[in-house]
């Protein structure tokens, strides 16, 4: 019955005990995406696979945001989660942003192409650290920024039980443009990119700030886009080209070269 099913569509949960918890009369228990359908049809469903030493069984998951509520936020109002990444929208109404059902079907636009994974946390005593240099890759230019906000006092409602007593409003931020030293400076001159600390403040007359570092962001980047287009003759010397030409492994990628 469930092997006919999953070639169908249906989306496997297995259930699996946290590692770390506090002591408590009931084990605490997780479930993470480990099978999903590309595209769910009209017939689709939702299982979690519960095992055990003496085996282990299927059962049908009637209500998929419920499952997940407790495990993902201490929100009491109802919401919908990607089965891929379980990332959660509720379905208050905002003024500038989709909520619900509309922000996840935007939201699957993006995330559609993920496999689903099982985060790993590091043993007890272990530290984790990045080891994947090998999938990295230096840039040209990067762009550095920073906020510096105030918290105003407020008494907003939200829900039964939240009230929000202070917000963020943004007073000033910082933009920085690093080069790396292969950049000729005289081109960043002529695009005129920055070089050097870009400070906005907010005043009486100045007070969307946010808006303004969206506007300044978007110029130096388009600036940049400029620059990177530039195409500036190599010229290597003898040596250089010599080094060049018995390179049989990229030094970024640490893939074999064509013909290498």
């Amino acid at each position: 019955m469930v092997s006919a099913i999953v070639r169908d569509s249906v989306t496997v949960l297995p259930m699996v005990k946290a590692l770390f918890q506090q002591p408590r009369k009931y084990p605490r228990y997780y479930v993470y995406p480990l099978r999903l359908s590309d595209e769910e049809k009209v017939a689709h469903f939702d299982l979690l696979l519960m095992a055990d030493d003496n085996g282990s069984h299927y059962t049908y998951i009637t209500d998929f945001s419920r499952l997940l509520l407790a495990q993902k936020t201490g929100h009491k109002e109802r919401v919908v989660f990607c089965k891929r990444c379980f990332t959660s929208f509720d379905d208050r109404l905002r003024k500038y942003k989709l909520s619900g059902q509309e922000v996840l079907g935007q939201h699957k636009l993006i995330c559609g192409s993920h496999i689903p994974i099982l985060p790993e946390m590091p043993k007890e005593g272990e530290c984790a650290q990045f080891k994947a240099w090998r999938n990295t890759q230096r840039h040209s230019l990067v762009i550095y920024a920073d906020f510096e906000a105030i918290l105003v006092k407020t008494e907003e409602k939200r829900g039964e039980s939240t009230t929000i007593i202070q917000k963020h409003e943004a007073m000033s931020y910082g933009v920085l443009v690093k080069a790396s030293e292969d950049v000729p400076k005289g081109l960043l001159v002529q695009y005129e990119i920055p070089v050097g600390p870009v400070i906005y403040r907010s005043n009486e007359n100045r007070t969307d700030v946010a808006r303004h570092f969206v506007e300044t962001i978007v110029e130096v980047v388009r600036k940049i886009e400029g620059l990177m287009k530039t195409n500036i003759p190599l010229f290597m010397t003898e040596g250089e080209e010599k080094t060049h030409q018995e390179f049989s492994v990229c030094i970024v990628c640490k893939c074999i070269l064509a013909g290498g």
